[in-house]
């Protein structure tokens, strides 16, 4: 291409020229049409190409690739508007808006652009998230994913079969991760409770019977027949909770405290009378016998009152892995020792527990607790298990211990090594026990760490949503809890080797269980109503409430038998094994009856039902249910994955063992087969399964469900509101002012300049004219004050001593 005259006149060399060649000027007669090119602007440097310049020619005239920044905008979409484009040609939409091309391109001068960031999808995929969805979510996902597949009642069935399905993928795997999370950090605990060899089955049988539940069991059907427990109700007390709260007079506090101090030393509560010596003849041998000093009363309906246990030693910060056995034996050792009862772990506390040590009486309990106590050491000595004389003396003393530190030591021998550190233990985990009443870290002769509860205590109530009070729902749950009765008589009535309950029942009042009673109950009071209807003409709405107030009564009779007999809360859904362990987790439980139409509330109690719905099957017949439903394994469904691999079908009605190639007649034999002539093909594993499935059946399985732990009284749906502010109260009831108000203001420490202290002055931090003290004048003293000492000579005029004599203005001095 030859160069023209004006370009070879301003030519800059071959490169300039070379330049010109790929890029050639453009026509300005557009702008200038009848200029000649000597009147033309002179051009500036020339752009790039693809960014305002002339369009690119590759070497030699030819039009070079295809190039992302000359693309035309993209055509319109199904009717839809065009993708706005920026003077770049880029996308002003998603990844393109920020300026990056697609991948693999490379500008003309060989700089490769920053990679676009990942495109994210609209809706991630409900089982890519670590937390389970809304079905609002699910359904939105869904419709984005499978909405071309499917249409009309179809889509609807596949919608709800997905949900469902996505249900029970997800609990099997929070199940999962929550068991490996329990086996990891508290093995000794979840072999101890859910464990299935013989020696375990028979600890928890030996624990049941400890806790004496046949023997409540029949005390409470004989109570029930005889009418006491016909009053018993679970309804709160809505009335009384609006009332403001009971405050204890001190002065009633320390009269019961004295009553119950001389009821104590008398044994009777006439024994005022008598004279102090007599007082000290009547009182017990034992001077370091607890007396409860303290007679209280629940301050409102949320509250409850537990009474004093001094016959108990209460026992926190337990490790998961100190056996339960072995800190039985420590105690067992004491002279009155009655039984031990250990709460479940807490997953949020370090998976730590509560025992309690129950003894006969509470002189026992005080004796075992100074014998602990006694055998303090204040620091481990390394090599070796080295007693103090407090603690020899002890021994000395009292033979009996001796058996059972011996016990506690070869049993933390045998225990596995600590992984974490006790509450109230000291700070060495790893320490060697040093004193015979110490498992591993855990010693119990640490100070603070036993005690005994010598006064009453004052606990929160549980309240179910008022949704448990309707009568449709009334009935439903009196059904669910007759089955759960049913099942824990049969489970405690049982002998050993699985015969029937004839021995349990003949032992019962009258032949008699508590489920009998409730029935008799139940009926009478029905034919009672029906009586009613004929004898007072009762209209339709009142019978339905009569016959509705009977049901009511007759499922708070199963709850008290529940609770008092089989140590089981109902709306906890808590299966306990001690009363000491139900009273921990729920002192009581009541029902809410006032209806509320505030849709949040109402979305709420919903919530709960449903969650109370899915785990209360649990405490039924668990024959009845499909496991799988609750997130359990099938058994036969893990074997069958097990053996497959070592069966082979041959033909129709021949089955060969892959192990030993012996035939059989159908695939059950040989499942049988290899069960028991080739045991290492299954090992553990059915074990293992059914381990698992015992902790996933369990109601009140670890961590708790969230509807186990929500509670609905009024002071916690409606928190009171705060105090009002002081200047809205009348003056006899304002608090007095703060301690900053009652001193003054500080004093004012600004350096003084020129006049600053004037009317006008100022200085750097408080300038003049506004935004500095605004607090303006003193006050005039009230009309009637008396008046300063030295202002009553007579009111004079202030004058500042420090200025200068005779200033009658601002006077700058010079320096």
């Amino acid at each position: 291409m030859d160069i023209s005259p004006r370009a070879r006149r301003y030519s800059r060399g071959g490169y300039d020229d070379d330049r010109r060649e790929r890029f050639p000027p453009r026509d300005d007669r557009r702008r200038y049409p009848d200029s000649p090119d000597d009147m033309r602007k002179r051009r500036r440097s020339i752009s790039p190409g693809g960014r305002g310049g002339p369009p690119r020619r590759g070497r030699g005239g030819h039009a070079p690739p295809d190039d992302y920044y000359d693309r035309p905008p993209p055509p319109l979409h199904e009717g839809k508007p065009a993708i706005p484009v920026s003077r770049s040609g880029a996308s002003t939409e998603t990844d393109d808006a920020y300026g990056y091309p697609p991948a693999g391109y490379h500008d003309g001068y060989g700089a490769v652009p920053p990679p676009a960031p990942p495109r994210r999808p609209v809706l991630e995929p409900p089982m890519n998230l670590p937390y389970m969805v809304t079905h609002r979510y699910f359904s939105d996902w869904f419709h984005a994913s499978q909405s071309d597949a499917l249409s009309g009642a179809d889509f609807d069935k596949a919608l709800a079969d997905a949900w469902t399905k996505y249900q029970g993928d997800f609990l099997r795997r929070e199940l999962k991760a929550s068991w490996a999370d329990i086996r990891m950090r508290a093995p000794e605990w979840a072999d101890e409770k859910y464990g299935i060899a013989e020696d375990r089955v028979a600890e928890r049988k030996e624990r049941r019977r400890m806790a004496e539940k046949e023997t409540r069991m029949r005390e409470w059907a004989e109570s029930a027949a005889k009418g006491d427990f016909d009053d018993v109700s679970f309804d709160f007390d809505e009335e009384s909770a609006r009332k403001p709260r009971i405050i204890p007079n001190a002065a009633a506090q320390a009269a019961a405290a004295a009553a119950a101090v001389k009821t104590g030393i008398n044994g009777s509560e006439n024994g005022s009378d008598a004279s102090p010596a007599a007082a000290a003849e009547a009182a017990p041998p034992t001077a370091t016998t607890p007396v409860p000093t303290t007679v209280m009363k629940a301050s409102s309906p949320e509250q409850v009152i537990l009474p004093a246990r001094p016959e108990m030693i209460v026992c926190p910060g337990v490790p998961p892995t100190v056996a339960t056995k072995a800190l039985a034996e420590i105690f067992r050792a004491f002279e009155g020792f009655s039984r031990l009862s250990v709460s479940d772990p807490q997953p949020h506390l370090g998976f730590h527990r509560v025992a309690w040590a129950t003894f006969t009486s509470p002189e026992a309990a005080t004796a075992a607790l100074s014998t602990i106590q006694a055998a303090h050491t204040n620091s481990p000595i390394a090599g070796g298990e080295k007693k103090t004389e407090a603690a020899a003396e002890a021994d000395e003393a009292k033979k009996e211990p001796v058996e059972g530190g011996e016990s506690a030591a070869a049993a933390s021998e045998n225990d596995t090594e600590m992984t974490a550190q006790p509450v109230a233990t000291p700070a060495e985990e790893t320490a060697a026990p040093v004193s015979p009443y110490s498992i591993g870290a855990y010693d119990l002769t640490h100070p603070g760490l036993l005690s005994i509860r010598l006064e009453p205590v004052e606990v929160r109530v549980r309240a179910a949503p008022a949704c448990t009070s309707a009568p449709s729902r009334i009935r439903r749950d009196l059904e669910t809890a007759l089955q759960a009765v049913e099942v824990l008589e049969k489970q405690l009535l049982t002998t050993a080797d699985g015969e029937g309950e004839g021995k349990g029942q003949d032992e019962s009042s009258g032949g008699q269980k508590g489920s009998a009673v409730i029935g008799e109950k139940r009926n009478a009071w029905e034919k009672e109503v029906e009586q009613r209807k004929e004898t007072d003409s009762l209209d339709e709405l009142a019978y339905e409430r009569a016959r509705d107030d009977v049901d009511k009564r007759a499922l708070d009779l199963a709850l008290a038998y529940l609770r008092d007999a089989f140590d089981v809360c109902f709306y906890c859904c808590a299966v306990c094994e001690s009363p000491e362990q139900l009273s921990d987790m729920c002192s009581r439980h009541v029902r809410r009856c006032d209806l509320s139409s505030d849709p949040r509330r109402q979305a709420m109690e919903t919530n709960w039902v449903s969650a109370f719905d899915r785990r209360v099957p649990l405490m039924t017949d668990l024959s009845t249910l499909d496991l799988r439903d609750f997130g359990a394994e099938s058994r036969e469904e893990e074997q069958y994955r097990l053996l497959a691999p070592h069966i082979k079908q041959e033909e129709e009605g021949k089955f060969r063992c892959k192990e030993c190639s012996k035939l059989f007649s159908a695939r059950k034999f040989v499942e049988k087969h290899l069960g028991l002539k080739h045991p290492d093909v299954l090992g553990n594993r059915l074990d293992e399964v059914a381990i698992y499935n015992n902790y996933v059946l369990d109601p009140c399985r670890v961590p708790l469900a969230l509807f186990q732990c929500e509670n609905y009284l009024p002071s916690i749906l409606n928190p009171p509101p705060p105090p009002p502010p002081p200047h809205s109260l009348p003056p006899a009831r304002r608090p007095p002012p703060p301690l900053s108000e009652r001193l003054g203001p500080p004093p004012d420490k600004r350096r003084r300049r020129g006049g600053g202290g004037g009317r006008d002055g100022g200085d750097r931090e408080h300038p003049p004219g506004g935004g500095g003290d605004k607090r303006g004048p003193p006050a005039p003293p009230p009309k009637g004050a008396a008046l300063d000492p030295r202002a009553q000579r007579g009111a004079t005029a202030y004058a500042d001593l420090d200025g200068p004599a005779g200033a009658g203005g601002d006077i700058v001095l010079p320096y």
